[in-house]
């Protein structure tokens, strides 16, 4: 039995697996209007959309022990000042960051953030990074990366950081298989508009 190869094209954003292109979540969930960037003016999109990406690449960075704090900007500096004082006050220790994952019943792939553990014991968790406010979409976001990943997690969080240097955490308390659910009808839907 061989091993299905997951390839990502960072310039074209596309996932593929033995190089057949699958969509992402990402790609799923705007396609039908689960996530809806209406809220954020036109003009400020890019702006908005690339200041996430480096704040991502940051705290990816930092979670490497790769980061040059000199380097980072004014701009991202309060976002990673929260990221720091989350993981101190929480003990987030990550396990796997920014991990590639597909599945291939359903044939679509992703990238998780995180998944990690707090202090205590306890199975890890399935945390996304946000630079804004909580939407329902984040819900079914989660729910198919934690059907993609080979790990089983006790939960799905997301943790919004703020350019006031604070943070919050929203907990997802939905059910997950009702959330994976809504991935798949839309994922449906995202399939038979491609087709058509």
């Amino acid at each position: 039995m061989t091993t299905a190869v997951l390839d990502f094209d960072p310039v074209l954003h596309r996932y593929s697996v033995d190089g057949v292109v699958w969509p992402s979540v990402t790609q799923v969930l705007v396609a039908t209007g689960i996530y809806n960037f209406e809220d954020i003016p036109r003009d400020q999109r890019e702006y908005v959309m690339a200041r996430g990406s480096a704040v991502h690449e940051a705290t990816r960075m930092l979670d490497e022990d790769d980061l040059d704090d000199s380097t980072v900007s004014d701009t991202l500096r309060p976002y990673l000042d929260a990221y720091k004082k989350f993981k101190a006050e929480s003990g987030f220790v990550p396990l796997h960051i920014e991990s590639r994952v597909h599945n291939a019943t359903y044939r679509y792939a992703g990238t998780l953030d995180r998944i990690g553990t707090f202090y205590g014991p306890g199975s890890p968790a399935l945390l996304d990074i946000k630079c804004g406010p909580w939407q329902p979409g984040y819900a079914i976001q989660l729910a198919a990366y934690a059907k993609a990943c080979d790990i089983k997690t006790s939960g799905r969080i997301t943790l919004h950081l703020s350019a006031y240097g604070t943070y919050y955490l929203h907990h997802v308390a939905t059910n997950l298989e009702q959330d994976f659910g809504t991935f798949l009808s839309a994922l449906n839907v995202y399939q038979w508009r491609q087709a058509a």
